[in-house]
């Protein structure tokens, strides 16, 4: 077992707390100043300490959350530190992680089935904003299914540059997703919950013009996904399209279906949907295994 040194700083919770939460992965020592091997905590937080465990290696970390702040009456992000690092050599510069902030300390948590939106739930004829149950594809629904049978969190993360781009609005989007919920409901297949990302670095309204963590492959929607459903970085799958659905957070592993945008082959990508919806069912009841 790796053994680790300790400095609370600043917490409302007992060494006897931090202990507990470590044993499993850690020798603790506890001291009173930093020095190489050291895990740092400044404050008091709801984490998953396990996934913390699965980054600490020979790296200076500095872990930091998503966090949303108004800007005229509209919402972005940034990343704000955690109060928890690790220092592993005290000479080399910190890399950045993010955490999910959760709302409660975790009781049971599950790997997640996050889901592209157009061109895996919807076929994509480009800033596809318009229901019509005839452009969902069906396969998706067994998927979804077999997800809610083995009580993984299934959620819906999505790129949506044409509410930037003033092709549509917000609610728009929102009213898409309501009869895509609604339909996949009179199937029998739950969606927990839906994230998008509104925003364009560079194109369209001065509103939407922001280069925002959330947008994919940047990790915000599925950080606050993860809170919502209580949900654990290792070992979560994201399913898309292209090559941008790779998602910039250690953990999640990824299937992409090729034929709909350039990517680079690897075993993880998929020529057919039914070889997708294989490789995603396969993938979710080993999860058990894991577990």
């Amino acid at each position: 077992m790796k053994e680790i040194n300790l400095l609370i700083k600043e917490s409302a919770k007992s060494r006897d707390y931090y202990t507990d939460k470590l044993k499993d992965f850690f020798k603790v020592s506890f001291v009173d100043s930093v020095i190489e091997n050291t895990l740092i905590i400044d404050g008091d937080h709801f984490v998953d300490w396990t996934y913390i465990s699965s980054l600490i290696s020979n790296e200076n970390i500095n872990f930091v959350f998503l966090e949303e702040y108004l800007e005229k009456s509209y919402k972005r992000d940034r990343y704000v530190d955690s109060g928890i690092k690790y220092s592993h050599n005290l000479e080399q510069q910190f890399l950045q992680r993010p955490l999910v902030r959760y709302e409660s300390e975790l009781v049971c948590s599950r790997p997640v089935l996050f889901l592209d939106r157009d061109g895996i739930l919807n076929e994509d004829s480009g800033y596809v904003y318009k229901y019509d149950d005839s452009i969902i594809y069906k396969d998706m629904i067994k998927v979804i299914k077999t997800a809610n049978d083995l009580s993984i969190p299934v959620v819906i993360v999505t790129n949506q540059a044409g509410v930037a781009r003033g092709m549509y609005s917000v609610e728009d989007v929102d009213n898409f997703h309501s009869k895509l919920i609604s339909y996949y409901s009179s199937f029998g297949a739950k969606v927990d919950h839906v994230e998008i990302c509104p925003f364009h670095k560079d194109k369209g309204d001065e509103e939407w013009r922001f280069d925002s963590l959330l947008r994919k492959p940047n990790p915000g929607m599925h950080l606050k996904a993860l809170a919502k459903v209580s949900g654990t970085i290792l070992n979560s799958l994201m399913v898309g399209d292209k090559e941008s659905d790779r998602i910039s957070l250690e953990g999640i592993n990824t299937f992409l279906l090729s034929g709909n945008y350039d990517m680079n082959f690897s075993p993880d990508v998929c020529s057919t949907r039914q070889e997708l919806c294989e490789k995603i069912s396969k993938y979710l009841n080993n999860l058990l295994d894991l577990s």
